[in-house]
């Protein structure tokens, strides 16, 4: 007969007996790593901890952890302790390797079933299961249908949209009377404010009236993102579901949700009483939306409304933070080398006084070639992306002909390869001229990547490219740029690289020759 006192010891028996199983899996996950590493001949950055691995190698403090992740690839004296594969253990049983070797970030992302759910997962409550998160079929269909709606034919008249929206900032800078101002917030304001224009047509105003409701929500769920990512208790699902932040990002999430939702279907209403298809919609450009709502496979089949909020919704999470951050460290580098910024101001005026206003044609845009290595400095030392996750789904033969096994999650440090001194001779130093058609031609193809390589490459970084080179041009054909001495920026980890306590910059009018 069952008494309660044997159904509790059986309770318990089993709890038990599942509690080995799990760390017996454990051990035996840890043990898979390091028969990995030796086979691999790998050795660390820095020691690890037994408890905690490497994740407190670098120091706690925001404002000095960019710094020691720099030093440790480039010690302060000058040697060299770039390591092309090396272990990174978060914990005592789960590990990545790290990567800062062109030849093997090739390896891993050269096939477009490779991602890691680790970080995605956190993710999908926002942009759902789109480009960025997706894998298999879906993204390989999703992949085609979008990739017409970053054909140059599409992305020509969007150079307008981004001067008019240059326009209102520069007249902020011109408001500044050439004393120091923070720049990284109208900074990103104009790119919100260019990236709504062009994904739905969304006059936010935000430039002059300040953020609304979506926006504040936009930028809340980027930074919660980043918070989970600072946490270590927030690795847990269940745990962050239940914290103050993970019920702040549900909230969110729903705001932005609603919001595509509503314009998705407002849109579609415009298209079908306009009578005439896309071109009813009062002859204006296509945007992003437009091509979501028109796009259609092999089998005629577009998009159901679900699929194109999870594309709006990725394109907004992708695109508002990349221009927002990489056009203020490009100002700050040139204003700390007048020299650059100088060559690049007689280059823009070269084609201006060609012209008879100061907006960018399709075909200037190749005619920029100092600032576009200018940008293109600025952006390996600030990138985008500082890491891309790779789960691998298949066994990965590297050029040493070495194997890294299938499930095994690499993470290509784009920090490590962008700043290794076997590639860059002095990485810290901001130098345009590695990028003349010389140095690159001699260097790796995959030693510079802002913005990912392989099938999963940012589909939008020609998009991103134009969008600086209009606003750069505008910019330094009216100002000249300065330092602020009395405030240095210090570079701190988000979703991309920003700054501490803002970044301060001067700007004086330019006088021009009639």
């Amino acid at each position: 007969m069952l008494t309660p006192v044997l159904v509790f010891e059986a309770l318990l028996f089993l709890c038990g007996f599942q509690l080995c199983r799990y760390i017996w899996k454990l051990f035996k996950q840890r043990w898979r790593y390091q028969k990995l590493i030796r086979d691999l001949k790998m050795r660390e950055t820095a020691p690890a901890h037994p408890i905690w691995g490497h994740v407190f190698v670098l120091p706690t403090d925001e404002k000095k952890k960019l710094d020691a992740l720099v030093d440790l690839i480039v010690p302060p004296g000058g040697e060299t302790n770039s390591i092309d594969l090396s272990p990174f253990w978060l914990g005592p049983f789960t590990c990545m390797l790290m990567m800062s070797s062109p030849e093997y970030v090739k390896a891993c992302v050269a096939n477009a079933d490779y991602k890691d759910n680790f970080s995605y997962d956190w993710l999908i409550p926002w942009i759902g299961d789109g480009l960025l998160t997706s894998g298999g079929p879906k993204w390989h269909r999703h992949r085609r249908l979008l990739t017409t709606g970053f054909h140059f034919e599409i992305l020509k008249p969007y150079l307008d949209i981004f001067a008019d929206s240059a326009d209102i900032l520069l007249n902020k800078f011109s408001a500044s009377e050439g004393k120091p101002m923070e720049i990284f917030k109208p900074v990103g304001l104009f790119a919100l404010d260019s990236l709504l224009k062009c994904s739905f047509s969304y006059e936010s105003n935000c430039q002059l009236q300040g953020e609304n409701e979506y926006i504040n929500a936009v930028h809340e769920l980027s930074e919660i993102i980043t918070l989970r990512a600072l946490k270590i208790q927030y690795l847990n699902e269940m745990i962050f579901k239940l914290s103050p932040p993970g019920r702040r990002f549900r909230k969110l999430c729903h705001i932005v949700h609603e919001k595509s939702r509503s314009t998705i279907r407002k849109r579609r209403r415009e298209i079908e009483e306009g009578g005439e298809g896309f071109k009813g919609r009062k002859g204006k450009y296509l945007d992003f939306l437009d091509i979501l709502l028109a796009a259609r496979d092999e089998d005629g089949k577009g998009m159901d409304e679900e699929e194109i909020r999870e594309e709006v919704d990725t394109f907004m999470f992708e695109g508002h933070d990349t221009t927002g951050c990489a056009i203020p460290w490009l100002m700050y580098n040139l204003a700390k080398h007048p020299e650059y910024q100088q060559k690049c101001r007689d280059e823009i005026q070269q084609l201006f006084d060609q012209k008879e206003d100061d907006r960018l044609k399709w075909d200037d845009l190749c005619n920029l070639p100092y600032l576009t290595m200018c940008i293109k400095e600025s952006l390996r030392m600030y990138p985008p992306v500082q890491t891309i996750l790779r789960k691998l789904v298949k066994d990965v033969k590297l050029p040493n002909q070495t194997v890294i096994a299938k499930g095994t999650t690499v993470a290509c440090s784009i920090i490590g390869l962008h700043y290794n001194p076997e590639i860059w001779p002095n990485p810290k130093e901001f130098n345009p001229e590695r990028f003349t058609h010389e140095n690159i031609k001699n260097r790796h193809t995959h030693a510079f990547l802002p913005f990912s390589a392989g099938p999963r490459n940012c589909i939008g970084q020609h998009f991103a490219l134009n969008e600086i080179k209009v606003v750069m041009s505008k910019i330094l054909h009216r100002f000249y740029i300065d330092v602020d001495p009395e405030r240095s920026p210090i570079w701190i980890q988000r979703m991309a690289i920003r700054t501490w306590d803002g970044m301060y910059l001067r700007f004086s009018p330019v006088e021009h020759k009639d």
